[in-house]
């Protein structure tokens, strides 16, 4: 049975969904219902899968790093302290299809490499924090800490 963290080289596995294969990172395993749930190294996304879909990758295709990157909308922080299912759906919506424009603003190496992105619709050529603000799932960082305070005093 694999293991969480997976000891494949670098991490990766490999899956197969719609008779290809995707490399993976399992996050975390139900035992009990023999079930993975795995991050798609090259997409970004994340799926639960029965284990017996789980392969061991092959070394010559583990020499490609993977493709997909973790970032974050910089500028901008959850108004409920994560980002809600509704949010992840208007944002979907909003970006499906269209150009945007991405902009590297910060680098962090907490653990994994991650992005601090600035994010421009071309379509309307709104940046994407401020859309999230607008749209009340989101608040500035600096918004936060002085709401606290007053709710705190």
């Amino acid at each position: 049975m694999p293991e969480e963290g997976l000891v494949f080289p670098q991490h990766h596995l490999q899956t197969c969904t719609a008779k290809t294969w995707n490399r993976a990172i399992i996050q975390g395993i139900d035992v009990v219902q023999k079930k993975a749930q795995v991050l798609y190294i090259d997409y970004g996304n994340e799926e639960v899968i029965p284990i017996d879909r789980i392969h061991q990758l092959k070394k010559s295709i583990d020499l490609f790093p993977p493709s997909a990157i973790k970032c974050f909308v910089a500028s901008v922080i959850p108004a409920e302290g994560e980002w809600s299912e509704d949010c992840v759906v208007a944002v979907k919506a909003l970006l499906l299809e269209q150009y945007c424009s991405v902009t590297i603003m910060d680098v962090l190496e907490e653990g994994v490499l991650t992005y601090a992105v600035d994010v421009v619709i071309e379509s309307s050529g709104k940046q994407l924090d401020h859309v999230l603000v607008e749209m009340g799932y989101g608040v500035r960082p600096d918004e936060q800490n002085t709401e606290k305070q007053s709710v705190d005093q």
